[in-house]
């Protein structure tokens, strides 16, 4: 998720089955008229429930700045993570009146991804945003 142009924008990824994809951008097509969103459809690969995961919980913490929730998911996209559930939020930072940002999100780590590889490029990623991540199985 970013700000383009003076505007929100976000990407999502949605798999469905490929009997439904059609219908799909058929019902999405009027909110693609109205400039609202853009499709993109792409070949299905193989299903999520066909894969083992890991259930994961991620925990962030820094101060506010654009692109934060973008550059997370960059990283989890790079390792194939899905993001299942995703709360945010910005607070007040007691000390110097700027913003904390704080995010916590359920993930679904295929089981043929290492945990300590995510954990690597995640505590990376945490260096370079200064923020604090933290991963915990579930």
């Amino acid at each position: 998720m970013a700000h383009l142009a003076g505007k929100f924008a976000g990407i999502v990824m949605v798999t469905v089955p490929d009997d439904n994809v059609d219908a799909l951008i058929a019902d999405l097509r009027p909110l693609e008229e109205q400039g609202l969103l853009e499709i993109a459809a792409e070949p299905s690969s193989p299903a999520m429930h066909d894969v083992a995961h890991t259930r994961l919980t991620l925990e962030l913490v820094g101060l506010d700045r654009p692109g934060i929730v973008r550059d997370v998911s960059d990283v989890l996209a790079r390792q194939m993570v899905n993001i299942e559930e995703l709360e945010t939020e910005t607070v007040s930072a007691p000390m110097d009146g700027g913003e904390i940002f704080r995010a916590k999100a359920i993930l679904s780590l295929p089981d043929a991804i290492s945990i300590d590889y995510l954990t690597e490029a995640l505590e990376d990623l945490a260096g370079q945003l200064m923020v604090d991540i933290e991963l915990d199985t579930d």
